[in-house]
């Protein structure tokens, strides 16, 4: 199983030099790439790491992390740090069907928005000393005050069905202005800018192979090397590419009681995507 330790590829280069007894210099650029190539190529989510980042978006799109991989998932938020809940867009035309809630009273609507799931502003728990409403996040610890008819006011602006779309490096959503709060899987990089690996053996072995297989690969339409040597490393590249594959995929005891608990509720709560699927 993976443990959330990583090592730098210039490790996994030198471990090519030590076994492969490669005296001249390798291409040590294309070793890089080959190193994420090989991670792609496994494709083990937990191999990378999990960020999160508060992108602003000006005229409906943001650019997204240099690190970004892969979306786990994206909520929005408003100039006043309102955060709502948004859902990946089906339109072919998006962004072009924003659609905002432009009603401030928001009690007389037939169902509860986004933002309500997040603070329920018809029914304050008390006033701060100035005398504004204190009302709670659900679910939280968390209060918050808003002066006057100012939550009113931000709820407006919240839209009451959020969308989103990756292209082209950025986020394009369905609101003009704000910000994208999103978590994703991301690809770590050491403090010289290298890319790291799981420090796992069997991860470092799939990547160590995989960069010897592209050497013996270009030895071996040079004609440099016979098939029995470049079939050989092909080989062991995909054995242990195999089982970092597995390795990927097995849990720890933390994992296998989070997955207990959720396949265990008699209920399933049918808004985890608005809470981000906590609990």
């Amino acid at each position: 199983m993976i443990n959330g330790k990583y090592v730098s590829s210039n490790e996994i280069v030198r471990r090519v030099y030590r076994d492969s007894g490669i005296t001249t210099e390798l291409p040590y650029q294309d070793s890089i790439e080959w190193v994420v190539d090989c991670l792609d190529l496994i494709n083990a989510p937990r191999a990378f790491q999990d960020n999160i980042a508060m992108i602003e978006i000006e005229d409906y799109k943001g650019k997204l992390p240099c690190n970004y991989r892969q979306m786990i998932h994206a909520s929005g938020a408003t100039e006043n740090g309102l955060i709502f809940d948004m859902s990946y867009s089906q339109n072919t035309f998006h962004p072009t069907n924003t659609i905002v809630n432009n009603n401030s009273n928001l009690s007389t609507q037939g169902s509860l928005s986004t933002a309500q799931v997040l603070i329920d502003t018809t029914n304050p728990i008390g006033v701060d000393q100035a005398g504004n409403p204190v009302f709670n996040y659900i679910n939280s610890e968390t209060n918050i005050s808003f002066p006057g008819n100012l939550a009113e006011g931000v709820l407006a602006k919240v839209p009451s069905e959020a969308t989103y779309k990756l292209n082209d490096s950025h986020i394009f959503t369905s609101f003009r202005t704000g910000y994208a709060l999103i978590s994703y899987n991301a690809y770590p990089f050491d403090c010289e800018g290298f890319p790291m690996v799981p420090d796992n053996i069997k991860f470092k072995l799939a990547v160590q192979w995989h960069i010897q297989e592209r050497i013996d690969y270009i030895l071996w339409r040079r004609d440099a090397i016979s098939d029995k040597v470049w079939q050989t490393t092909s080989k062991e590249r995909d054995w242990y590419m195999g089982a970092a594959q597995n390795e990927g995929k097995m849990p720890n005891i933390d994992n296998l009681e989070s997955m207990r608990v959720m396949f265990t509720k008699y209920i399933q709560r049918p808004d985890l995507h608005n809470r981000a699927f906590s609990k």
